[in-house]
C-alpha cells in the first residue's frame, strides 16, 4: 500500500557561537511504503530495499541496549548507529540492500519511501 504525505523533522539548537539554530527538514511523500517491523538477529542482517525507495528511517526501540551497526556489505567495518534515536538515510537513487549488524536480537522499525 503507498503512503503519501510530508515527512518532517524540526528543531531548535542553542549555544552556537552565531546564536540559535533552527533547523527544518522537509520531505515531500509521493509513493511511500509501510514501516517494517524487523527483529535483528545476533550478527549481519540483509535489509531489503524496495525499488524506487530514497529515503530510510530507521527506529530502533527507546529501551534498545544492543550495538546496531550500518554496512554497505559483508566484511565492511561499518559505522555504529545510535541505538535508541532514529537514524534516516538518504541517497540520489535507489538501492538494493544495506546489512544492520546487531549484538543480539533487537526490534526496530524501518520505514522505507
Amino acid at each position: 500500500m503507498a503512503v503519501s504525505g510530508t515527512l518532517n523533522i524540526t528543531g531548535t539548537l542553542s549555544g552556537h557561537p552565531e546564536g540559535t539554530r533552527q533547523v527544518a527538514l522537509e520531505w515531500e511523500i509521493t509513493a511511500g511504503l509501510s514501516a517494517v517491523q524487523v527483529g535483528l538477529a545476533s550478527g549481519a542482517n540483509t535489509i531489503t530495499v524496495p525499488t524506487g525507495c530514497t529515503l530510510v528511517l530507521i527506529v530502533p526501540p527507546p529501551t534498545n541496549t544492543e550495538t546496531i551497526t550500518l554496512k554497505g556489505v559483508t566484511g565492511d567495518t561499518g559505522r555504529q548507529i545510535s541505538k535508541t534515536r532514529p537514524t534516516v538515510l538518504a541517497w540520489e537513487t535507489g538501492t538494493d540492500f544495506f546489512l544492520l549488524t546487531s549484538g543480539a536480537i533487537a526490534a526496530a522499525e524501518i520505514y522505507f519511501v
